[in-house]
This record gives C-alpha cells, sequence and structure tokens, in this order.
C-alpha cells in the first residue's frame, strides 16, 4: 500500500496515473481514495466520477463533500458550496458517536478542515482537527502548521 507515500509526497500525477488493482485486492478501494484526494484541488469533478457511487462509508463521503465543495466553489455556486460545507460539518458530528478506527476519524476531520481553511473558518478547522482533545494524526497536525 503505497499510495499513500506518493500522496504524502506531493506526487499527485504519477498517482492519478496509477492503475488500479485488482477490484478484490485490499489496495483496490484505498487506492481509489488517494486517487480521488490527489485530483480534487486540480479536477473536482474527475474525483467525484472516480468514487464509488454505492459506497457509502466515512472517507467516501468526505472525499465526495470536499470535492464537492471545491466543485461549487470553483463555479460559483455558493448555495451547494455551503450545502457541502454542512454535510461535511455534520460528518464531523457522526463520527464522534461510532466506534471507528482513528484512522478513519482523522481522513473525516482533515478532509472536512480542508474545506474550512479554504473558506477561511481557521478556527472552525482547528476544532474540527482537534476532534476528541487529541491530535494523533499528522496530516492534521502538518495543516494546521502555520
Amino acid at each position: 500500500m503505497f499510495q499513500h507515500l506518493i500522496y504524502f509526497e506531493g506526487s499527485y500525477k504519477p498517482l492519478i496515473a496509477a492503475e488500479l488493482p485488482d477490484k478484490f485486492s485490499p489496495d483496490y478501494l484505498p487506492t481509489i481514495l488517494y486517487k480521488a484526494r490527489a485530483q480534487i484541488f486540480s479536477d473536482p469533478s474527475r474525483a467525484l466520477a472516480s468514487l464509488p457511487r454505492d459506497d457509502s462509508s466515512y472517507p467516501v463521503r468526505s472525499i465526495r463533500g470536499l470535492a464537492t465543495y471545491f466543485n461549487a466553489k470553483s463555479a460559483g455556486h455558493h448555495e451547494q458550496k455551503d450545502k457541502a460545507l454542512d454535510e461535511l460539518r455534520d460528518l464531523c458530528i457522526e463520527i464522534e458517536g461510532e466506534e471507528l478506527d482513528d484512522d478513519v476519524k482523522g481522513t473525516v476531520r482533515v478532509l472536512a478542515a480542508v474545506a474550512f481553511v479554504k473558506e477561511g473558518e481557521l478556527e472552525e478547522a482547528q476544532e474540527t482537527l482537534q476532534g476528541d482533545g487529541t491530535m494523533k494524526n499528522l496530516e492534521a497536525y502538518a495543516l494546521l502548521k502555520p
């Protein structure tokens, strides 16, 4: 599972161009998720199209929410942008009541916080990243680092 290394190095183009593993491979879903995350900033519509339509997991929903936010923001659709922000906020609330892996919670928080930072809501981003009062996610820490 090398996708996260490529993603965190900022090597988005090779990640986007990489072929998907077999659907039954344990790397299949993580590859789709990292590919979509890599596409969000350059082509949010393509990121949305690459996500499995029938997957309602928290990571997929949060990637879908962030891609929708960027899509709406770039198109000047303020209502859709605000709706995407609200959906990301709701996801952050939902995960608090669930027994989830810290990585899943961290992914949801970071993706929501990216939208909040882009919206200029730095305090909300910080509160979101701190979640349960701890910041165990390195990606969350990096997002807040000045």
